[in-house]
């Protein structure tokens, strides 16, 4: 790997988990802005979930999408073998978008994908937008764009557990826009009839600017949004993560609780099932990892007593709520290339126990960089991507061991930004 080819990825690593701003010590300087909640929940009440989970029992297809890091308007698309969980790119892969694709989730059929892009330097576009394919012909055509309309550049994309709603997190949307033109808005999609997407409810103003990830429960029908702290505050000082409530018909949020946490949790992750949250920051130095339980009436979060998790940057989750997959560094001369894969357990007195971890081999006498590990729909596997790899592991779902696939998928002059699983039944 040239040293350009290296800084480049680098570069797009720290972007995909938001820490090109932080990193760069801009948080004090434009990175967020105070605002006030729209609504708030006087007297939040424990709701039961909305719906049904999206957790599809029976698969009898997988893809895994594979979004360019290199500011490219491509999406690689893989087969996954539901026996070895190798992944065989399909002959007509990569498809195009529009716009440069940052995140992207299936609707609950899996007969629908979604994907939110930003125009880019790369990009003759002006205009960030979510995309719409359809994925009917799998895997024997290319899906089909469907449509492509003007939205907020969200780098989270993901389906609420009724399989109802998408939410968009745009930090950059001038709807009410303070002093700096920065302000945070939450928008809800309804996902309609042939995969259509329309704005439903009405959008939060969220109480900070930078807002980063989200996550939701499906206990209480919370949504969670983590962020980083407002300009012109001293840097960390008001990290957080703000809980929402989703009315379950339109899709709207109403405010339930601020969790101020001071230099700690700036983005997150939480598996839909149980009251576990996991925060992180990866620009401290190590990484560090906070895990926490929501109160689904109150909406604020309490710490594990193993929390925080040292050297550990962020985790996926399974659709069944059993195991997370977590990205580390284990190499203190490298402490933001994280070059590690570990597994937990979910666990209801530790929040997580380690069960297995493994070290990607080194590449030109250094360790590789890799972007956030994915499950398949079944949690059978393990996704994670490198520059030029896609390594893959099997999951031992009853011990927590892991096993490298022995196919390593070969990318060439290609890295992975975000993967999505794709399962239809």
């Amino acid at each position: 790997m040239t040293a350009e080819t290296r800084n480049l990825l680098l570069l797009k690593i720290r972007r995909n988990l938001n820490l090109l701003c932080l990193l760069a010590g801009f948080a004090s300087s434009g990175c967020g802005n105070s605002k006030t909640a729209t609504s708030i929940a006087t007297n939040p009440q424990s709701l039961p979930a909305c719906g049904a989970s999206t957790v599809v029992p029976n698969v009898s297809k997988e893809f895994l999408f594979a979004t360019s890091i290199f500011s490219r308007r491509l999406v690689y698309v893989y087969q996954i073998n539901p026996t070895t969980g190798s992944a065989t790119p399909l002959p007509w892969s990569p498809i195009s978008t529009y716009n440069l694709p940052q995140d992207g989730t299936p609707d609950a059929t899996g007969q629908f994908l979604y994907f939110s892009s930003t125009a880019g330097p790369n990009s003759t576009n002006t205009t960030d937008t979510l995309e719409s394919f359809a994925l009917i012909g799998l895997p024997n055509s290319a899906p089909t764009q469907l449509s492509v309309q003007p939205s907020g550049s969200s780098e989270k994309l993901i389906l609420d557990p009724q399989g109802r709603f998408i939410y968009t997190l745009d930090p950059y949307r001038d709807l009410m826009p303070p002093a700096d033109g920065l302000t945070t808005i939450l928008q809800a999609y309804s996902v309609g009839n042939g995969g259509s997407l329309q704005t439903s409810g009405s959008a939060s103003v969220v109480p900070a600017s930078f807002g980063s990830y989200y996550a939701y429960k499906s206990i209480g029908n919370l949504v969670l949004l983590s962020h980083g702290s407002p300009p012109a505050q001293p840097y960390g000082s008001q990290n957080g993560i703000t809980v929402y409530q989703e009315n379950c018909e339109t899709g709207s949020t109403t405010f339930v609780a601020e969790n101020s946490l001071p230099n700690e949790s700036i983005f997150l992750n939480a598996p839909t099932g149980g009251d576990l949250v996991l925060g992180w920051n990866c620009g401290l130095n190590p990484p560090r990892s906070w895990i926490y339980k929501v109160n689904a009436s109150t909406g604020k979060l309490l710490s594990y007593p193993n929390s925080p998790i040292q050297g550990l940057c962020g985790a996926s989750f399974d659709r069944q709520n059993q195991y997370a997959a977590g990205l580390a560094t284990d190499n203190p001369l490298y402490t933001n290339n994280p070059d590690t894969l570990v597994i937990y357990k979910l666990d209801s007195t530790s929040g997580l126990i380690e069960t297995d971890r493994a070290t990607l081999p080194q590449v030109n006498g250094g360790p590789q960089t890799a972007s956030m590990p994915v499950f398949d729909a079944t949690g059978n596997f393990i996704y994670m991507p490198t520059s030029g790899h896609l390594y893959v592991f099997s999951v031992d779902r009853v011990t927590g061991k892991l096993t490298v696939v022995p196919e390593v998928t070969q990318s060439p002059n290609e890295s992975y930004y975000s993967l999505i699983v794709v399962s239809q039944h």
